[in-house]
């Protein structure tokens, strides 16, 4: 009898986790705004990443800054800070800077469960304020600053997006 509740409760909270699914996509289809061309192949310098695409934020709708199918070789031993607007020069400020986005890590993306995993963070208001500063006139970038040195090379991101929710 226990395990037939407990099999009960599992179907129950798919069944509740499918309609949560259902009532989060029922908001409206997501739209990519900006994405980088090529995949990102990270390493002891922080590396800059151009999105292009159409440079207007929709009002109303969330944006998201998605990362996706990270993967690596070898595990690089460090995590990696992800920021938006950062200047091309001078070097990664660190997670204190109003333009921090959070922290990449690559422990679960090595062989052999290398299958990439995807991460995204939201960013509206980042973006509102970079905007209403005059940052994002020349266009936005993504920056990706490992915090120490890598003790191994092979972490790539395979693509980089701003989507619209």
């Amino acid at each position: 009898m226990a395990r037939l509740r407990r099999c009960l409760c599992i179907a129950s909270l798919a069944a509740a986790s499918g309609w949560l699914i259902a009532a989060a996509g029922a908001a409206g289809p997501q739209q990519t705004l900006l994405a980088a061309s090529d995949p990102v192949e990270l390493g002891a310098a922080p590396v800059r990443v151009a999105l292009s695409g159409p440079a207007s934020l929709p009002s109303g709708r969330q944006v998201y800054l998605v990362l996706h199918d990270l993967r690596a070789t070898a595990q690089p031993g460090v995590v990696y800070d992800v920021y938006l607007g950062l200047p091309a020069t001078g070097a990664a400020p660190g997670p204190a800077d109003p333009r921090y986005v959070g922290t990449i890590n690559f422990f679960a993306a090595g062989p052999p469960a290398n299958a990439g995993r995807t991460v995204s963070y939201e960013v509206t208001r980042m973006l509102r304020r970079l905007q209403a500063e005059g940052a994002l006139r020349s266009g936005i970038s993504a920056t990706i600053a490992p915090e120490g040195v890598p003790e191994a090379a092979g972490a790539t991101i395979g693509r980089i997006e701003l989507v619209a929710q």
